[in-house]
Formats: structure tokens, sequence, C-alpha cells
């Protein structure tokens, strides 16, 4: 599982949708900074390759059952909270991701979605579809944990890459 972290370097100001409260399901859990897909008309989590034609950016929130994370944790006033609108997922900005140990990235090569949804590959998972370009400082070799400077895009329902 991902831990929330503030990976917004740019935000693109883009969003598929304007408010995504029509679009969260009672259950929907992410952290701020995954990269989320729309899946049966709900905002999930990345699974990996296999969702990146669902592909609609990088989540801009913390959500826990579907309302976003209160910093009164456990209290009263955390459980009487519900969500008012809220602003769908950003894309076409600049994200600091976990790059996949041992891989090499290049400025302006395609990177890929992998199953934990704050993490990208450089090696085509088999689709052929990048989520992003690699706008960063060139990494030979990357070590465990280390981040990189990635635009993501968004495919939800197109042919290409929209950033």
């Amino acid at each position: 599982m991902s831990t929330a972290n503030n990976n917004i370097v740019r935000p693109g100001g883009k969003s598929i949708f304007e408010d995504a409260k029509p679009v969260l399901g009672a259950a929907s859990d992410m952290k701020q900074g995954d990269i989320v897909v729309l899946k049966a008309g709900v905002i999930q989590v990345t699974a990996g390759d296999a969702d990146i034609d669902l592909l609609i950016g990088v989540s801009k929130f913390t959500l826990v059952d579907g309302k976003v994370k209160s910093p009164y944790s456990g209290t009263a006033v955390d459980a009487s909270e519900s969500i008012a609108a809220l602003g769908g997922p950003d894309f076409g900005g600049d994200y600091k991701m976990v790059l996949t140990t041992g891989e090499a990235f290049a400025v302006g090569a395609p990177v890929y979605m992998t199953a934990d949804p704050q993490t990208v590959t450089s090696a085509d998972p088999g689709s052929a579809k990048a989520c992003g370009i690699f706008v960063g400082a060139a990494v030979a070799s990357a070590s465990a944990g280390q981040k990189g400077l990635v635009k993501i895009g968004a495919r939800l329902g197109l042919a290409g890459l929209t950033i």
C-alpha cells in the first residue's frame, strides 16, 4: 500500500472531473499522489498496466472510505464529516514518483504504471502505452525508494496519452 506524499510538484490544472464526488465510491481509498483510474464508474488506484486505458491522473487528496482523511481521526468530528465538492484527479503536471529499483530513466523517455500506484517503471510491461514522460534528471540505476520527476497524463477513452 502506498503512503500519502505531497508528490504534486507542479499541478497540471487539468481534470476530467471538476467535482469527483459523483465518481467516488463509499469505500474509495487512495492516497494523495496515487495514480488513479476510472473503473466501473468509480475512481480507484491503479492495479497496474492492465488499467492503462482507464488512466485519469494523480489523486490530489487522501481518501478513506470515500471521505477526505480528517486531521481529527477517531473523534466525533471525524465521524460526522461528510464530503462536499471535491476536485477530481490532476493530470498534465509534474509529479514525484518512486522509480523502479535498478532501472534506468532517461529524460523524455516514456514511463509505465506498476501495481504500486506511486511507482513507475521504464520497462514496458506489455501494453506499449505510457502513463507519462520522465522529465527529471537522468538516472542510470534507480536506488530503492528513489523518486524522479514524471509528467503524467490521462488516457480515458482516448487513442493516446493526453498531457
